[in-house]
Parts: C-alpha cells; sequence; structure tokens
C-alpha cells in the first residue's frame, strides 16, 4: 500500500499524482524485468485514519472507506494497468496531459464487490 499526503499533507491533486506516478513506474518496473510476473494497481483519492499498531513490534497502518476501495480497485483490476475512481481521475485531470486516464466501461458502471456500479478509469 502506498498513501499519498501522509505524514506530511498536500492538496488530493499533488496526493493522486505521487501516487500515479509511483504505481506507473512500479508496473513499468515489473513488465522490464521481463520475468513474466504480472502486477495490478488500484487507486483511491479520499480521507483515512492512521494509526499504531501493537505493543511488541509496533507498525503505522490506515484504515477506513479509501483504503478499502483502493483494494477493490486493484482486485477488480487487470494486469499492467491502473485502475482508479471517479474522484481519483478528477484530481488526476488537473495535470493535463500527463496522466492519460480514460473510463474503464462505457456501455455501464462496473459492478465493484461491496461497493455496487461505480465508474472507473485506466
Amino acid at each position: 500500500m502506498v498513501i499519498g499526503g501522509a505524514p506530511e499533507r498536500c492538496s488530493g491533486e499533488e496526493a493522486a499524482a505521487k501516487v500515479a506516478r509511483f504505481a506507473l513506474a512500479a508496473l513499468e518496473a515489473v513488465e522490464s524485468a521481463g520475468s513474466g510476473m504480472q502486477m495490478r494497481c488500484g487507486m483511491a483519492s479520499g480521507s483515512v485514519v492512521g494509526a499504531v499498531l501493537g505493543t511488541a513490534m509496533p507498525k503505522y497502518s490506515f484504515f477506513g472507506d479509501t483504503v478499502n476501495t483502493a483494494s477493490r480497485m486493484e482486485s477488480s483490476g487487470q494486469p499492467g494497468r491502473l485502475q482508479a475512481t471517479a474522484r481519483t481521475m478528477e484530481h488526476l485531470s488537473s495535470f493535463g496531459p500527463e496522466f492519460d486516464l480514460a473510463e474503464r466501461s462505457t456501455k455501464m458502471p462496473l459492478h465493484i464487490k461491496g461497493l455496487g456500479r461505480r465508474t472507473t478509469f485506466w
């Protein structure tokens, strides 16, 4: 999991761009390795809650609907692609041609398990 905008806050647009750049670079690295491995990426934008969990081996973790939605974007995606929510697409569209997003299904919104029908973007 990658979080944009934590621990140092930034705008939703900047956070989405940071995560998208990372995800696209990771997809490219996996593909160029030539190992036959494949990777899917999913993105969602919104609020999360962060907390330190555990005492013997504490770790920082994030929770919330945004985390769950990003997980669903990944699991319902396709290998070699980055799937994003409509809100993330709005954030990334402010960067012009750097992020060329297209609606995943122009016929009807995709059914995402646990979320219902959603318009998603590649």
